[in-house]
């Protein structure tokens, strides 16, 4: 309802994983039907070229790719990865990145050694999550962990952010700290 509100418009595509053709389709009917300057396509991996192939042969004239990732799970996405990566440099125009790690996982060395990419932080607002000695004490004791040692932990539940380290840490710590706590 904002997006319309402010003049936006909202599309509903199938799932690519689902109906790859179906998704196909009607992406390829929105990128032709509209009138775009530019299509941004958030990429965890190369896996799904889809995106930036179909924008590069509706025309459009600049097509990001965004990488924001530096590896991907599995082996099925990681052998697609390897095997059409070399196609983002053909569809893409312009090339971002949440970190030069991503860049390097997603784009080839010509424009990661030149630097012929734009890192973009991924952004949050900083303050919303300042730090406040009431809301510490306040949710330490809802836990009932005020004498504790806490770790903690947000991002999603995936597997780049990379939670089996995170475990393996807190196991030594919790072997040396009997009031060691672990907040995902």
């Amino acid at each position: 309802e904002e997006i319309k509100a402010l003049g936006g418009k909202v599309f509903y595509v199938p799932n690519v994983k689902k109906s790859p053709a179906g998704f196909s389709g009607a992406y390829k009917k929105i990128l032709q039907e509209g009138n775009y300057d530019a299509v941004h396509v958030n990429m965890l991996s190369a896996a799904n070229i889809v995106p930036l192939k179909i924008a590069r042969e509706c025309g459009i004239p600049k097509v990001i790719c965004h990488s924001h990732n530096d590896r991907a799970p599995g082996f099925l996405r990681n052998f697609l990865h390897r095997l059409f990566r070399s196609s983002v440099m053909k569809y893409a125009t312009d090339f971002w990145a949440c970190s030069d790690d991503a860049a390097r996982w997603m784009f080839s060395k010509a424009v990661t050694e030149n630097g012929a990419y734009e890192k973009i932080y991924n952004a949050i607002s900083v303050e919303k999550y300042a730090f406040r000695e009431e809301g510490r004490e306040k949710l330490r004791k809802e836990l009932g962990i005020e004498d504790c040692f806490v770790l903690g932990h947000v991002g999603r539940m995936e597997p780049q952010k990379n939670h089996k380290f995170l475990l393996e840490v807190f196991e030594e710590l919790a072997g040396k700290d009997k009031k060691a706590r672990l907040l995902l």
